[in-house]
Order: structure tokens, then C-alpha cells, then sequence
């Protein structure tokens, strides 16, 4: 049973970042995702 779970974001060369779920341990769950922040330091 998964009790604890964390998104590790990594920079990409450009705007955006990588996401990774994981558990308290660092093993991955799921399945790596693309993520462009839609909001600006403005908003």
C-alpha cells in the first residue's frame, strides 16, 4: 500500500519540467510526464 507519495520535478532545456511520482523511498510510480507551468510570477 502506497502511504506517501512525492513529485520530483527536474528542468528541461527549455521552460518546462519533468515529473516523476514517487514513494518515501524514491521508487518511481507511474510513469514520467512533460509539465509547462501556465502561471507567470505576475499572476
Amino acid at each position: 500500500m502506497l502511504q506517501e507519495v512525492r513529485a520530483r520535478f527536474s528542468p528541461t532545456g527549455d521552460a518546462g519540467f519533468r515529473v516523476q511520482l514517487t514513494d518515501r523511498l524514491g521508487i518511481a510510480q507511474g510513469v514520467e510526464c512533460d509539465f509547462t507551468p501556465f502561471l507567470t510570477d505576475d499572476d
